[in-house]
């Protein structure tokens, strides 16, 4: 999955790869919810976001015993700063 915003006048992507998910949630707290973090600036929901590998659609059910994992891997990509992209 690769992701992109346009921040800075040039495309900040991401690549999400994982392995056990199937779905990923793309989620910011916003700024009600941000101010009332402790560990964040009021204003902190402007320069962040969140990237979480999920089961939502079918989730990992685990009976005693059992185990499971997964895992996830953010890489930044370079920029495309050209003027023909967007």
């Amino acid at each position: 999955l690769e992701l992109s915003a346009d921040g800075d006048g040039a495309a900040n992507r991401l690549q999400v790869a994982h392995a056990g998910f199937a779905d990923v949630v793309v989620w910011n707290p916003g700024p009600a919810r941000c101010a009332a973090l402790p560990d964040m600036p009021p204003d902190g929901y402007r320069h962040m976001v969140c990237i979480e590998s999920a089961r939502i659609v079918q989730p990992v059910v685990l009976v005693p015993g059992q185990s499971w994992s997964g895992t996830q891997q953010l890489r930044r990509l370079a920029a495309d700063r050209s003027p023909a992209a967007g």
